[in-house]
C-alpha cells in the first residue's frame, strides 16, 4: 500500500487543481476527504478542485457521463458507490483522463493504465474509511502540517466506525487528545463524532458548497473550535437533536433472541435509515441492530462481533465493513424479520470481525 501510495503522490504533483475532478459523497466522509486533497494544493494554488456529489435529482449514472463529456485531465473517486458503473469508470479511464480510486466501499473490476486503485480492500483492510486514506496520502505532501490536521480526517473514520485499519491516524488523534484511547467505543465520545452528525445535519439543510467551505476553512486554519461553534453547524445539529427527542419511544421496536444472539429490529417510520446508527451508538448492547424505513434497511453491530453484511446479501445488499450493512427491499417490516430470524436460525456458524481483518 505503502508504493501506491507514493505512486499517487506522484501522480497528483503533476496535476493543477483546476484539472481535477472530484466524486464524492456529500456526507462527514466524502466533504472531510475533499477538503484533505485540497489542502494538499491550497499553498501552491488559489483555486481548489472541482466537485460533483451525488443527490436525488442527480445520480451516479449523470455524473459519471458529466464526467465523461467534460473530460477532465484528473478524476479522483472519493466515499462514492459506484459499482454498478464500472464500465462507465473505464471509459472515462479510456479516453485519457487519469482516474484515481480512493474510495472505500466494493473494489472494481477497471483495468487500464490510467486507471490507478487505491482502495483498502485491495490489502484486506476493511476498516479504513476515504477520508483515513487521502490523510495518508496527504501526509506524504507535508507530515507535519496533516498530522497537526488529523482531526479532519478524524471526522469522518469514527463516524465510519473505521477503527482498527486507520493505526496511524488513531495514533496521532490519542496523542493530540481528540479521542482518550484508540477503540470504537472511546472514539464515540469523541467531539468529533457530534462535529460529524452536524456535518451531515448541515448537508440537508444549506448547499453542498457552503457545508464545505466551512469544514475546508477550519482545516486550512487548523481550528477545530470553527466547527464545534460555526452557527450553521449548530443549528442543524440542534435541529437534529430536536427531531429526535421522543421519536425513540414512538418506533415500533421488536427484540427477538437466536440462541445467545440477541437482534433488535426497528421500524423508523419512514425516517432517515441512518437513526439505526444512533440508537446503537447510544445504547451500545451486545447485539444485531436492523432498521427498517420504507424499504430501506440499515444493519448495524458496533458492539457484537458479527458480519452484517451478511444480512445485507438477504436483500441484495452490501456494506463497507462488518459493521455497516445497507439494502432496499419490497418486504414489509414483519416479512424481514422473518427472513432474518430465518436465516440466523439456519446459519452453520457464526462469523465475526476477526475473519474479515
Amino acid at each position: 500500500m505503502e508504493e501506491q501510495i507514493k505512486t499517487c503522490k506522484e501522480v497528483m504533483e503533476d496535476a493543477h487543481p483546476q484539472d481535477v475532478l472530484i466524486l464524492s459523497h456529500a456526507d462527514h466522509d466524502g466533504l472531510t476527504s475533499v477538503s484533505l486533497i485540497d489542502l494538499i494544493y491550497s499553498d501552491l494554488y488559489d483555486s481548489l478542485t472541482k466537485k460533483l456529489h451525488p443527490s436525488k435529482t442527480r445520480s451516479y449514472y449523470k455524473i459519471l457521463n458529466e464526467v465523461l463529456r467534460l473530460k477532465p485531465a484528473y478524476f479522483l473517486i472519493v466515499d462514492a458507490l459506484v459499482k454498478p458503473y464500472e464500465r462507465l469508470i473505464e471509459k472515462i479511464a479510456k479516453q485519457g483522463t487519469k482516474v484515481i480510486n480512493l474510495d472505500h466501499h466494493d473494489m472494481l473490476s477497471v483495468s487500464h493504465e490510467n486507471y490507478l486503485d487505491l482502495n483498502p480492500h485491495k490489502w484486506k483492510m476493511e476498516f479504513m474509511n476515504s477520508s483515513g486514506l487521502c490523510w495518508l496520502i496527504a501526509r506524504e505532501f507535508n507530515r507535519n502540517y496533516f498530522e497537526k490536521r488529523c482531526w479532519v480526517a478524524g471526522i469522518g473514520a469514527i463516524q465510519d466506525y473505521c477503527i482498527e485499519d486507520n493505526k496511524e491516524l488513531m495514533k496521532e488523534l490519542a496523542k493530540r487528545h481528540y479521542i482518550r484511547e484508540t477503540t470504537l467505543a472511546s472514539t464515540l465520545d469523541s467531539k468529533l463524532l457530534e462535529i460529524a452528525k452536524a456535518i451531515n445535519s448541515a448537508s440537508r439543510l444549506y448547499p453542498v458548497n457552503t457545508v464545505y467551505q466551512i469544514i475546508f476553512q477550519a482545516a486550512a486554519r487548523n481550528d477545530v473550535k470553527m466547527l464545534e461553534t460555526n452557527e450553521k453547524l449548530v443549528k442543524a445539529l440542534e435541529s437534529y437533536r430536536k427531531k429526535l427527542e421522543g421519536l425513540y419511544d414512538q418506533i415500533k421496536k421488536k427484540e427477538i433472541s437466536v440462541g445467545s444472539l440477541k437482534v433488535k429490529f426497528y421500524d423508523l417510520k419512514g425516517n432517515n435509515i441512518s437513526l439505526i446508527s444512533e440508537i446503537c451508538e447510544k445504547e451500545r448492547e451486545n447485539a444485531i441492530y436492523v432498521g427498517y424505513s420504507n424499504g430501506l434497511l440499515g444493519f448495524r453491530s458496533l458492539f457484537y462481533e458479527y458480519d452484517v453484511r451478511e444480512l445485507a446479501k438477504l436483500f441484495n445488499g452490501g456494506g463497507p465493513h462488518p459493521r455497516v450493512g445497507g439494502a432496499r427491499t419490497g418486504k414489509t417490516f414483519e416479512e424481514v424479520i422473518n427472513e432474518v430470524v430465518n436465516h440466523l436460525k439456519g446459519r452453520k456458524s457464526q462469523r465475526t470481525l476477526n475473519e474479515f481483518r
